[in-house]
């Protein structure tokens, strides 16, 4: 073989190899344009879903709202209701979960019960681990309320629950996901950070079998972020202890080489309180004024028109945005308030509140939507309207949402 056809063959396996790369890449990028095409075919399926579950746990929260303002003179049959409610405002939390990512105060800290939290990953765990790993759950009664970001408090008690699964590894045990409060006002905290206040203690034990848990005597490691391989969940452990800073609060270990260990998340305990639910309608704020509710579920405007009737409005309902518009072009001075949701089919709540407002530019408009944070303050003014109310809503929010419009209009 000749120089120059040595140089061919060359130039012909140099060839057949850049193509051979070239498809590779072509077949990496069609990979990844599926996996995005997915992700957002998920996204808008999880929105959709998000949509119509907040609005089952709206007529739930309606309905349990109506029945204990029914029975507030029975205790016991209040306290069903109560039981109803509560049951409701859980699954809201959970459902706001699964938008948090889209909502662009989903950065911002919030007051909530880190036991809704808790809960929603016990049951996710319980049903995605192991048969071998058990996982139980322990909340102190009268533990407290926390201010914190919801996904990076979801995101850390997940991260602790997998370190203590992938500790557990083939042998199996139990995770105990335990919930209190700490106070080291008069004592030293467990770390140098932690400023001398009260806490919500928010800890993982897990136990295996003597000698069976994974790399113990490695555990005080786990926490050193970037010099942690990944292995046994510790880069999620880092990730913790970052959010435990970010809150003002801690991260720590305790470990047993033999038998298991515990990690425990130390939250500030917030100083401020939820509000206490009204005992009544009666007590909430409410007024003579005449207000048109807008919704395609009707087993929301029940209760709903039920509720505001029974503190004074004068209440009509549409089923529909073109329903919706022809009893409002009836008689436009008859109204002195809208209140729509905004997902509705063939006329949603923009539509109607720019149709509104050409026939009367002064009315306010309420938009209600399920779609957890899409609305900004931005939009309201663009589109003009009032308020914006997520869904699921209490009656409370409702009310005192109206009369601080109306009041705004006078």
């Amino acid at each position: 073989m000749n120089i120059l056809e040595k140089q061919k063959t060359a130039q012909d396996a140099d060839l057949a190899r850049q193509l051979k790369e070239a498809r590779a890449e072509r077949d990496r990028m069609r990979e990844l344009l599926f996996q995005s095409q997915r992700t957002e075919f998920l996204a808008g399926f999880a929105v959709g879903i998000v949509h119509e579950f907040n609005n089952i746990i709206g007529v739930i929260l309606g309905y349990a709202e109506l029945g204990r303002a029914k029975t507030q003179n029975d205790d016991e049959l209040s306290s069903l209701f109560d039981g109803i409610e509560e049951a409701a405002l859980r699954a809201g939390e959970l459902s706001g979960q699964i938008m948090v990512g889209s909502d662009p105060e989903s950065d911002k800290k919030k007051l909530l019960d880190p036991a809704l939290v808790a809960k929603g990953i016990e049951k996710l765990l319980a049903a995605s681990l192991p048969s071998n790993i058990d996982i139980f759950a322990d909340f102190s009664p009268g533990r407290g309320m926390l201010r914190a970001v919801p996904a990076a408090l979801h995101q850390a008690l997940m991260d602790l629950c997998l370190f203590a699964s992938g500790k557990l590894g083939l042998s199996g045990g139990a995770i105990i996901l335990r919930i209190g409060r700490a106070d080291y006002t008069q004592k030293e905290p467990p770390e140098k950070e932690m400023a001398r206040d009260e806490y919500i203690q928010i800890s993982v034990d897990y136990h295996c079998s003597p000698r069976a848990c994974n790399g113990s005597d490695q555990f005080a490691l786990e926490l050193m972020g970037p010099a942690a391989n990944g292995k046994n969940g510790s880069s999620g452990l880092a990730l913790a202890k970052q959010t435990a800073r970010a809150h003002k609060g801690a991260l720590t270990v305790e470990a047993d080489g033999e038998t298991g260990g515990r990690v425990s998340l130390f939250l500030p305990l917030a100083s401020d309180r939820p509000k206490q639910r009204p005992g009544a309608f009666a007590d909430l704020p409410g007024g003579s004024e005449s207000l048109l509710i807008v919704d395609d579920e009707t087993n929301l405007l029940i209760p709903w028109k039920a509720a505001l009737s029974a503190i004074g409005y004068k209440v009509a309902t549409a089923q529909s945005g073109r329903e919706a518009l022809m009893l409002f072009a009836e008689n436009p001075a008859g109204f002195d308030l809208v209140v729509t949701d905004r997902t509705m089919p063939i006329m949603p709540g923009e539509r109607l509140a720019r149709e509104i407002h050409k026939i009367r530019p002064d009315i306010p408009v309420i938009m209600c939507t399920g779609h957890s944070g899409r609305v900004t303050d931005e939009m309201l003014k663009k589109q003009g309207l009032a308020a914006c109310l997520h869904k699921p809503l209490r009656m409370e929010g409702l009310a005192l949402t109206i009369r601080r419009v109306l009041d705004e209009q006078k």
